[in-house]
């Protein structure tokens, strides 16, 4: 799949689970229930970076664990949302 089309996957997820936030590992499992071929860690990774600098995801640190990228939780933006219905 594209770069587009993963994204559009991963915002789609994410505001599915609005107002909660997403573990990453959950996450990826979602994902790569609609994708194929399936995403890595590093992938998923890879995209969220991007969604978060443009500012259509964001993320909440573990509270006891807040330099543990793994242990984060992702939440569409309102930009993300945007995109998803443009």
């Amino acid at each position: 799949m594209s770069p587009l089309s993963i994204r559009r996957c991963i915002l789609r997820v994410l505001a599915q689970n609005k107002p909660y936030a997403v573990p990453q590992e959950s996450l990826l499992a979602e994902v790569n229930r609609l994708v194929r071929p399936a995403l890595t860690h590093g992938d998923l990774v890879k995209h969220l970076a991007w969604l978060k600098a443009q500012d259509m995801a964001g993320f909440k640190a573990d509270a006891l664990a807040p330099d543990d990228a793994d242990a984060r939780t992702w939440f569409v933006k309102e930009a993300g949302e945007v995109a998803l219905n443009s």
